[in-house]
């Protein structure tokens, strides 16, 4: 997959969700400018192409050259009992409006659909699509 420059909201959200405990109101300020919620550590070359709208668990951990789009919910499946946080492979793309529910694994390369929901874990290389709908390559 070819990487493609973050837009300048991306940069923008990545600089401050990576300075939050040295910044926090700036980057709660710039959360609340792009209606999204990023608390957990983002890896090297995390991709952003539409940085709106995303909400991500602050133990959910993602791998390196990872793209997520737009509306994308990675988090929890309850607020009344912690049950953690997704782990997502390295290469993976994780579509628009897409939810990734609860303590999963992703595993490398896998694509995610747009508005799939995700709440089981996936192999390597899999494509999920619909309600934990997954297609091995």
């Amino acid at each position: 997959m070819m990487e493609v420059e973050n837009p300048a909201a991306a940069k923008l959200l990545i600089w401050a969700t990576r300075g939050k405990k040295s910044r926090p109101r700036l980057h709660r300020l710039v959360c609340v400018l792009l209606n999204s919620d990023v608390y957990c550590d983002l890896p090297a070359g995390i991709q952003f192409p539409h940085p709106y709208g995303v909400m991500i668990h602050s133990e959910a951990v993602i791998g390196e050259n990872t793209t997520v789009m737009q509306q994308v919910t990675i988090g929890g499946k309850s607020l009344s009992e912690p049950d953690g946080a997704p782990t997502i492979g390295r290469g993976c793309y994780v579509g628009a409006g897409a939810r990734i529910l609860g303590p999963v694994r992703i595993g490398d390369h896998v694509t995610i659909g747009a508005n799939a929901v995700v709440t089981r874990d996936a192999p390597d290389g899999c494509v999920v699509v619909g309600a934990n709908k997954i297609l091995i390559r």
